[in-house]
């Protein structure tokens, strides 16, 4: 009599089966809530922490799909060089507002008023993290609309030009640095997502940006560092996110001391 085969192991029906486009750029799929409390027992994540870690998955598979949609521009030489460059200025424009940060808001009032009168006050909450619409400014434009007197966002952006240009003045130093590294931010992205696209070797291009992206945030997802040891917590980590994934764990170990070590480099520097 022919043994009865074994049931395959029920986990195994929420675990997307790893699986490699064409030019070894395997596609990162986002686990489900489920899967994802599981790693978080299997991690003994704190709420928090668990919270960090689906932020993580989220961002790089947004980047992943923005980079897998932008084939235009990887394809375009010049273009890419010069985004490159556009980021390379913007990556020395932000290294100079932290350097000279304490003397942001000596900088001339007009300077200062005419960077606030650019933005709306929700892009300033936004970059600070805080509201700074004033109060007078909510009260007036309350009185408008309700009697009736705007009738575009032109109108809006007039009326409130004034106090977008004193919250300016006052908070320009935190907002202006605030707001070119929103603008650095995805060119950066786009960048390290093109230089693990290339060179010798095809690369899994999410793998790759997936462990490099879970590097960046191990002292919030794991409370230490992403460390270099084969057998070590963040090692742990990317072994038990990335199959969930739909990628590849097998290796990892290997991958990691190459990702780790440059970013610890650079921050020596």
């Amino acid at each position: 009599m022919t043994p009865a085969r074994k049931a395959a192991p029920a986990e195994n029906a929420r675990t997307p089966k790893p699986t490699t486009a064409k030019g070894g750029n395997e596609r990162l799929t986002l686990p489900d809530e489920a899967t994802l409390r599981e790693l978080g027992r299997r991690l003994t994540l704190s709420t928090g922490q668990l919270h960090c870690l689906r932020l993580t998955l989220q961002h790089v598979h947004a980047d992943l799909t923005a980079h897998q949609a932008d084939k235009v521009h990887s394809e375009r030489a010049e273009t890419v060089r010069r985004l490159k460059l556009v980021e390379k200025d913007l990556a020395r424009l932000v290294d100079t507002c932290t350097r000279h940060a304490a003397y942001l808001d000596s900088f001339p009032h007009d300077f200062l008023a005419a960077a606030g009168g650019m933005l709306t006050f929700a892009a300033m909450n936004d970059a600070l993290g805080r509201n700074l619409t004033p109060r007078r400014a909510n009260f007036i434009m309350q009185e408008r609309i309700a009697a009736g007197d705007i009738s575009s966002i032109d109108e809006i952006e007039t009326l409130t030009l004034q106090h977008r240009e004193l919250t300016g003045v006052k908070h320009g130093a935190e907002i202006l640095p605030a707001i070119i590294k929103r603008l650095h931010a995805p060119l950066k992205t786009w960048v390290d997502l093109d230089k693990l696209n290339k060179g010798g070797r095809k690369r899994n291009l999410a793998r790759h940006y997936l462990v490099m992206r879970l590097a960046q945030a191990a002292p919030e997802i794991i409370g230490s560092k992403a460390g270099r040891s084969q057998t070590g917590p963040f090692v742990r980590l990317c072994e038990a996110v990335l199959l969930p994934c739909g990628i590849e764990p097998t290796g990892v170990e290997k991958l990691v001391p190459r990702i780790v070590a440059p970013a610890s480099t650079k921050a020596r520097g």
